[in-house]
């Protein structure tokens, strides 16, 4: 739960150094919040990390898409900012640091792991403007 805010603050923080419009930022923390949430409900159901990826971003671009809505804004004022807390970074880091050391078979184990969850983060992100046009006719 301690993750929470810090989900929040990180967004936010992105959105501000991204400029985005004053209005926004609180919101933009919001789907970072929410997209986070989904990600950390999904692991403490059972769900592997992959699959947790995929609820996370779903649950972000499904909060983004509503908001931009709502906002009169577009999504991906929301989407890009609330990104950064799922972003693998430390398993690609971890891959990079075991390449260095010359463990070969561990680096590129672990960032192939990051760049299948980057890929699961960027199809999660593509369902929800998908549906929300099919919805919209």
């Amino acid at each position: 739960m301690i993750t929470y805010p810090f989900a929040f603050l990180t967004s936010a923080a992105i959105a501000v150094s991204f400029r985005s419009p004053r209005g926004a930022i609180l919101w933009t923390g919001l789907c970072g919040l929410v997209g986070w949430a989904g990600f950390d409900l999904a692991l403490r159901a059972g769900a592997p990390a992959p699959a947790a990826v995929l609820v996370g971003a779903v649950t972000l671009g499904t909060a983004s898409e509503v908001l931009a809505r709502r906002l009169h804004q577009p999504a991906i004022l929301f989407v890009i900012p609330g990104l950064f807390p799922l972003v693998p970074g430390i398993i690609a880091y971890r891959g990079m640091l075991l390449l260095s050391q010359s463990r070969l078979a561990e680096g590129a184990w672990q960032l192939a792991r990051a760049l299948a969850i980057a890929g699961i983060l960027a199809a999660g992100l593509a369902i929800p403007p998908v549906l929300f046009r099919r919805w919209r006719r």
